[in-house]
């Protein structure tokens, strides 16, 4: 019988190749598709070009996903996060690094299918430490927001994009428009984490209608660099009643 099925999975990546040709997501070069059951890391979406480039983030702490030194995160004995954990597929850098920029700028939509299966591992790691005192709790998906006007310049929401290629299989509700941007602010890159806090601080509010009270919510994104954005939207969730806030990013900046 498994002969079988794998007889039956070659045929049908023959023939999804001969139809849409698989490309690389860091370089866009032609490959051989994979399905599911053969992605067993994120390094498996890319060619094996790219594939040595995928750094995973070893000894990650749980709360805000940068390594650990000597098994205590400087970071949040610093200052932590508002978060409950923080999880992330990959390091951003080499071909994800170049995925990403290309899925945000490069009107590569297609590309939030194809980085789902790796996105799929941050959030399943984001709902397993969710806390449970109390028995179940009721989980939802949240993705960063974009402002209006970027959203239409860009077409899409790339956090969106990779939730909605991987909330499914976890059984989470999406609300895709929980949180609204109502700043559109300038970008966020070479900027110092204080300056990110103060240029994201008071962004981002609830949409009116929208009940996060006693749900705990994982916000989704391409990247965590600092955390600021992130920070940002969890505190407007908290304030709004929800009973905890979770990250879950495809890649964490080092």
């Amino acid at each position: 019988m498994d002969d079988n099925l794998t007889v039956v999975r070659r045929t049908l990546c023959t023939l999804i190749q001969l139809v849409w040709p698989a490309r690389c997501p860091g370089c866009d070069v032609l490959m051989t598709p994979r399905l599911g059951a053969d992605i067993t890391g994120p390094a498996d979406i890319f060619c094996a070009e790219c594939h040595p480039t995928i750094d995973t983030v070893d000894e990650p702490c749980m709360r805000c996903a940068m390594p650990l030194q000597n098994g205590t995160c400087t970071n949040c004995a610093r200052e932590p996060l508002p978060l409950v954990s923080a999880a992330s597929a990959v390091a951003y850098g080499g071909a994800m690094k170049q995925a990403i920029l290309r899925l945000k700028h490069g009107a590569r939509r297609d590309l939030g299918a194809t980085l789902g299966p790796a996105f799929a591992g941050a959030l399943a790691l984001a709902v397993e430490n969710v806390p449970s005192p109390n028995g179940h709790v009721p989980i939802i998906a949240v993705p960063v927001p974009l402002h209006p006007n970027r959203l239409r310049h860009r077409g899409y929401n790339q956090a969106l994009e990779l939730l909605r290629h991987a909330a499914p299989a976890q059984g989470i509700p999406i609300l895709p428009d929980a949180l609204i941007r109502r700043v559109d602010t300038l970008p966020l890159a070479n900027l110092s984490p204080t300056e990110r806090r103060d240029r994201v601080r008071d962004v981002f509010e609830i949409r009116r209608g929208c009940n996060v009270a006693g749900r705990h919510v994982i916000l989704a994104d391409d990247v965590m660099t600092t955390g600021a954005t992130l920070v940002a939207c969890a505190r407007r969730l908290l304030a709004a009643g929800a009973s905890g806030v979770s990250a879950a990013v495809l890649a964490r900046a080092i």
